[in-house]
């Protein structure tokens, strides 16, 4: 459990970091409530999802799934967070 408590902490502040890095300062409210409230959602919806999965299937599906949603997610984060909220020049530091 510790190890997962440290993994957590470094994670959310790792993102929320990068989140103010990546966006303009105009719309860097919206894009960390955005990113707060999926991952709440996310923390709320996952465990349900999951365990229906396995009971429907086997654990190699559920793993599949998540395979699935992870790509998913890197491609809308990859495509769409910088399109919307716009893109810092790396070059301004």
């Amino acid at each position: 459990m510790l190890l997962l408590g440290i993994s957590w902490g470094a994670f959310t502040s790792a993102s929320s970091a990068l989140i103010g890095d990546i966006v303009d300062e105009g719309s860097r409210a919206k894009a960390m409530a955005l990113y707060g409230s999926s991952s709440s959602i996310a923390s709320i919806i996952a465990p349900s999802l999951m365990s229906l999965a396995i009971l429907k299937t086997n654990f190699r599906a559920a793993f599949n799934i998540i395979a699935i949603i992870v790509m998913i997610g890197f491609l809308l984060i990859s495509t769409g967070l910088r399109k919307s909220y716009g893109k810092k020049d790396w070059n301004d530091d």
